[in-house]
């Protein structure tokens, strides 16, 4: 019965993590925009989940004319921080779990090309 539940739980957080990310739908409240270079933003946006499940903040990168893609999700103890290399957006995703003094740790990096 636990393990039953457990899987219900799943689904419906993989269900809101990609409901997130869809660019055509509602996202959440704009938090803010910085600019990675003259073209290029990356905006944020977070999405309440109520009172027990806490929220999450989706990160867009845009041209504000052309494109818009979803980079990443975090919760409310991680952030992505991005930097571009050339023709790559690198995203570094960084938690603050069990850390004190605001420090952080990357857990996870990804890169994307640019269009």
């Amino acid at each position: 019965m636990a393990l039953e539940r457990k899987s219900y739980l799943f689904l419906i957080m993989a269900i809101c993590l990609m409901h997130a990310c869809a660019g055509s739908e509602e996202v959440g409240n704009h938090i803010g925009t910085a600019s990675l270079c003259d073209s290029i933003h990356v905006e944020r946006f977070y999405l309440s989940m109520g009172v027990h499940a806490g929220g999450a903040q989706t990160y867009f990168v845009t041209d504000s004319a052309t494109y818009r893609f979803c980079i990443g999700v975090c919760d409310d103890k991680e952030f992505l921080a991005t930097r571009i290399e050339g023709s790559t957006l690198v995203v570094q995703k960084h938690s603050r779990r069990n850390l004190k003094d605001g420090a952080s740790t990357v857990i996870d990096t990804e890169t994307f090309d640019l269009p």
